[in-house]
């Protein structure tokens, strides 16, 4: 096992070089950044031991990427988001993982890789202890692989579609479908689709071995990658059409093709801002395909990297094998678009308070307020009203009583009347006080109102 911090490349200004932002531009700038999503950047480039054009790359159940590495000492290499690569050999003797290609995480939990002839699974916690199980593919060519809808892994070799029972995993499944499979990736209808580069193709199959509604979709050129998009549709890189193209498909209907000139598109991967994102070797770019068409690209790799591979990682990342430099690059800021303004109407909290009615026998009040729906009315508690709350059920007219507390319950108290009762007859106490109501409906946001009084307390001398 080897560790090694990741080299980042940011752009630097020239030396002696001044930037010079007018106070204007400068309030401008703060505004747009404080409003608007970041777009995607070119945030790390990071060194490996060794990639190949058929590397593969995945995000781990242990919140780390790991990618598939090639004629080196290691077989994988387990990459954290900052950019820390650790590289790792598979299995206690050298032998029993060599070159593997394609990797994804199992329904098991555990990573999965392909090699020729088999597969192999381990843990992130100790890829030491990897397993690899031959299969009955006659030896075929290692490519990708997904787990499926159906809790088995799926991959492609040669002409065939193999599904792999993670319990059993060399009792397989072959399906002969194929010219020359490349890459596979489930779609959201419980499909899986092989991008198929000798049959000039992208194949679909259903968990029973069955061709996938429209199958085969005949795209021509050698078709590399493949992805699963929003609902059923699929995407797909092609770089042996003249112009080299990217497509998408929606099975019922006829492939709908992007050109992508002299870009070499090879690896596609669904980001978490809901588009396609295209590894695009001979450009050293990202080409970035919605699920409605409309194409554009995201530079800042470095001169010959050679993107090829591309994955969707955490934080909103993409992560790129550069084949023509032995690292792997990572794109920070692939944001979801936001959610579109709520159509729905907050509960109305206007209410109204009505009226006081005043026990002038007890010194006490009622506050009656009119509501327009259900939730929460409360009488705030202060230094000389005391709390009191109720929850409606329905619009109507609601009434909160109003008892005095501290200073004000002084002046209204019953000794306080009795001694003004011998000396007056007929005494009248006052206390003037705040009702402070707040109105909360259910599901919505609360309105408060006030309102001055005077409490008052009579008495009259028994004759």
């Amino acid at each position: 096992m080897s560790v090694r911090a990741g080299k980042v490349r940011l752009p630097r200004p020239a030396r002696g070089a001044r930037l010079f932002v007018p106070a204007a531009a400068l309030v401008l700038l703060i505004a747009s950044v404080s409003s608007a999503r970041a777009a995607p950047v070119v945030s790390g480039e990071f060194d490996v031991s060794g990639l190949g054009t058929d590397n593969a790359l995945t995000t781990g159940p242990d919140g780390n990427v790991w990618v598939t590495l090639d004629g080196g000492a290691a077989d994988v290499a387990q990459i954290t988001p900052a950019g820390v690569v650790t590289e790792h050999e598979l299995g206690a003797d050298p032998m029993d993982v060599t070159n593997p290609i394609g990797i994804t995480v199992g329904p098991d939990g555990n990573l999965w890789v392909t090699q020729t002839g088999g597969v192999a699974k381990f843990s992130p916690a100790d890829p030491s202890a990897a397993e690899a199980f031959m299969l009955d593919t006659g030896g075929g060519d290692a490519r990708g692989i997904t787990a499926g809808p159906d809790g088995n892994l799926w991959t492609a070799s040669d002409n065939q579609v193999v599904r792999v029972d993670p319990v059993d995993p060399e009792d397989e499944t072959l399906f002969d479908v194929l010219g020359d499979g490349r890459d596979i990736a489930a779609d959201g209808d419980g499909n899986l689709w092989v991008a198929d580069a000798g049959g000039a193709q992208i194949v679909g199959v259903t968990t029973d071995g069955d061709p996938a509604p429209g199958s085969p979709y005949a795209v021509g050129g050698m078709p590399q990658g493949v992805a699963g998009g929003p609902g059923t549709q699929i995407a797909y890189a092609n770089p042996g059409t003249d112009p080299q193209t990217v497509g998408r498909i929606t099975p019922g209907g006829a492939p709908l093709v992007t050109p992508t000139p002299l870009a070499d598109p090879f690896g596609v991967a669904l980001g978490a801002d809901g588009a396609y994102w295209i590894a695009q070797f001979a450009t050293d770019d990202l080409g970035r395909l919605t699920p409605d068409g409309q194409y554009s690209t995201l530079d800042g790799f470095s001169a010959g990297s050679g993107p090829r591979k591309v994955a969707a990682g955490p934080g909103n990342t993409l992560w790129v094998t550069l084949d023509g430099a032995d690292e792997i690059g990572r794109v920070s800021g692939v944001e979801g678009p936001s959610p579109p303004p709520s159509n729905v109407q907050p509960p109305p909290n206007q209410f109204t308070i009505v009226k006081v009615k005043r026990n002038k026998r007890k010194g006490i009040a009622k506050v009656v307020v009119d509501i327009p729906g259900p939730g929460e009315l409360e009488l705030a508690k202060n230094m000389k009203v005391k709390p009191a709350s109720k929850q409606p059920g329905s619009a109507g007219r609601e009434k909160l009583k109003l008892k005095p507390r501290g200073k004000a319950k002084r002046k209204l108290s019953k000794r306080r009347l009795k001694r003004r009762l011998r000396r007056d007859g007929k005494p009248k106490l006052k206390a003037r006080v705040k009702a402070k109501v707040t109105y909360t409906p259910v599901g919505g946001t609360s309105r408060t109102k006030q309102r001055k009084l005077k409490l008052v307390r009579k008495g009259r001398r028994q004759t």
